[in-house]
């Protein structure tokens, strides 16, 4: 994802999108929880989802990174403008 928001409203705008984004990723997360937990139960050993589970759980932890550093650029634009206005 790219930050590149100069404004609040591309910032707001930035933030839905990250936020439709890292939703479908915790849904997919909580969907192969619930696959791996029921191939358990079956007695299967579910290796390959486990490792996409893993795949997702890092990439989620990446985009709450990213959206730590997207709110700091924000804080900082914010007072560069109360600065110049002042």
């Amino acid at each position: 994802m790219d930050m590149n928001f100069k404004t609040r409203d591309q910032y707001v705008l930035w933030r839905a999108e990250w936020r439709d984004q890292y939703s479908k990723i915790s849904r997919d997360i909580r969907s192969y929880k619930h696959r791996i937990a029921r191939d358990f139960k079956d007695g299967h050993m579910p290796s390959m989802m486990q490792a996409v589970c893993a795949m997702y759980q890092k990439q989620a932890r990446e985009m709450m990174e990213l959206r730590g550093e997207a709110k700091k650029i924000c804080e900082a634009q914010y007072i560069e403008r109360l600065a110049l206005a002042a």
